[in-house]
């Protein structure tokens, strides 16, 4: 998208980046995280203000850069009310001005946010409503205070057009869905929900439907359209990752918005992504996706030439921004490996104090979050939602022998879970490929949870992950009781052993523990080894591998008391 207002003076490779990053949808909190951390990392290196007109899907409508001390737009009246406009203040402060309370007014917008960089390094916010006159206000609050507030549901419910009626405003795109498995369906529509949709109906298309230019058959697309325009519709989520020009093709046919699988997993996160590192991983994947998404049509394709002399002037849109695409890829690889070298630091130092680590693993909100706090008395952040949480989250857990390991919380698995995301999260993936041990959770209360387990293991079998030792944890047993599905028992891909555990009411999670205790540490035996001082290089075997219970210094030797576990 074109960013404009005082852009003369702004590095223009740094303008092209800004440009590029906006281009997202940045999902359907109030205030996205990942877009205020973005515009104010612009106004921080540039000291200038910048304003962005937001949909209630989370897209950029349009941009504007200022000064120091303002930040000019052009006139919003007549366009759509569905808009909130964030801008940022170079400043400490985010309280808001007179000139961004009369900016409701004259620009026709729901409401003005202003954001600002305190001197914690936490963004805070103000804003302002534009529900009465005056509006309502509110001061100087976190952004996880404002994003937890109902704002729309209040927007919705005061705002009044000129006859007095209640005038409903609504973030939520209403879609249909497209697939060839109901039961993908099914987990397609609560990741439609995920994501805000309002999911009107489903069509079900062969799965050996002739899939050259609409994917679909001819018949179902205009099976589609007739659907959409009955029920109203403005989205179509398909069930399966399209080429781009299958989307051109299908929008161009039936004249609306199109989505794939991958889209919406890719919006999903992007909604999610909290720390620096999560936000670099979902903006990787997400440049990854539309790298190979970009089209063009006919001449417009061409360059004036080729070779030297012949680039620049010649060079199209598309080629352009597939070289900016190309250079962020970069940056972004170039970033996550500085964080990959670190989580390596940070790992080799857990081995060199001997420290274990346990990973959960398993389908997105089968209750991993909840077992990590439950056994460990912490308070990670958990929600009844797909994805809630993407980073890795990493608790000490005392075992009923006394040690203690690191039990880990990370990304959660899904069904056709995109290529890009799992590259992009190879940093995160590394802490569970690294651990001593992987708790595969499950929900027993899923009509799903065979299934789940079967995606969950073919994950980590790709990922190269399943030459571990794996406890599966049925969690959500209140629900169920232990009346499972005994299929799950069936599953004879990998050795495991199974325990019944509620998160929720805190059962099963002792047993737990001491299997845990068990299958990493139970002692096979005691070994008393002499080693004589030249044999320095088995003595630093022994301490690198072994838990060393005593070690003495002998005028032939030394004598080292070592325990020799089931694992090592």
């Amino acid at each position: 998208m074109e960013i404009k207002g005082e852009v003369s003076n702004i590095r223009k490779s740094l303008l092209l980046e800004l440009e590029n990053a906006l281009d997202v949808q940045f999902g359907s909190d109030f205030i996205p995280e990942a877009l205020a951390g973005l515009l104010m990392d612009f106004t921080d290196s540039t000291g200038r203000e910048i304003i962005v007109f937001v949909s209630r899907t989370g897209m950029i409508q349009e941009a504007y850069i200022g000064t120091a001390d303002s930040v000019a737009a052009e006139s919003w009246k007549g366009r759509s009310k569905k808009i909130r406009c964030i801008h940022t203040h170079p400043g400490l402060s985010s309280r808001l001005s007179s000139i961004d309370r009369s900016f409701i007014r004259m620009m026709d917008v729901e409401a003005i946010i202003a954001i600002c960089r305190h001197s914690l390094g936490n963004i805070m916010c103000s804003f302002a409503l534009g529900l009465k006159d005056p509006p309502d206000e509110y001061t100087d609050i976190s952004m996880g205070e404002a994003n937890s507030m109902d704002v729309f549901l209040m927007i919705d419910e005061n705002r009044y057009d000129k006859s007095g009626t209640i005038e409903m405003i609504t973030d939520r795109e209403k879609v249909i869905l497209a697939g060839s498995d109901p039961k993908g369906l099914a987990e397609l529509k609560n990741l439609a929900v995920t994501a805000n949709a309002a999911v009107l109906d489903s069509m079900i298309y062969k799965e050996t439907e002739n899939r050259s230019r609409f994917y679909i058959g001819a018949g179902k697309i205009r099976e589609l359209s007739f659907l959409a325009q009955d029920l109203g519709a403005d989205t179509v989520i398909f069930d399966d990752e399209l080429k781009a020009s299958q989307i051109r093709n299908i929008q161009e046919e039936i004249n609306l918005k199109i989505l794939d699988r991958t889209t919406l997993i890719l919006d999903i996160f992007a909604s999610r992504a909290k720390s620096r590192e999560g936000k670099l991983q979902v903006l990787l994947a997400q440049l990854k996706y539309r790298s190979t998404h970009l089209t063009g049509k006919g001449t417009e394709l061409s360059r004036l030439g080729g070779g030297i002399g012949t680039r620049g002037p010649g060079e199209t849109k598309l080629e352009t921004d597939r070289r900016h695409i190309k250079t962020q890829i970069k940056n972004l690889e170039e970033e996550l490996e500085k964080v990959r070298k670190t989580r390596k630091i940070h790992r080799e130092e857990r081995q060199k104090r001997k420290l274990k680590t346990v990973a959960l693993v398993g389908y997105t909100n089968s209750g991993k979050s909840s077992l990590l706090n439950a056994m460990t008395d912490s308070d990670a952040y958990v929600e009844n939602k797909l994805f809630a949480t993407l980073d890795t989250t990493t608790r000490s857990l005392l075992l009923p022998g006394g040690r203690h390991v690191l039990l880990s919380d990370t990304v959660g698995f899904i069904n056709k879970l995109p290529h890009e995301l799992i590259e992009a999260f190879k940093a995160t993936l590394e802490e569970v490929k690294a651990s001593d041990m992987l708790l595969m959770v499950l929900d027993a209360s899923d009509s799903e949870m065979i299934e789940h387990q079967k995606v969950t293991y073919r994950i980590l079998k790709e990922l190269d992950m399943v030459d571990k030792p794996i406890i599966t944890v049925l969690n959500k047993t209140d629900i169920t009781g232990h009346e499972i599905d005994r299929r799950i028992y069936s599953f004879k891909e990998y050795k495991t052993k199974y325990v019944y555990v509620s998160a929720l009411k805190k059962t099963g999670l002792e047993e737990l523990k001491k299997l845990i205790d068990d299958m990493l540490f139970m002692p096979v035996e005691i070994i008393k080894e002499e080693i004589s001082y030249q044999d320095a290089a088995r003595a630093s075997y022994i301490h690198e591998n072994y838990n060393v219970i005593s070690e003495s210094f002998k005028e032939e030797g030394i004598v080292i008391e070592y325990e020799k576990t089931g694992h090592n």
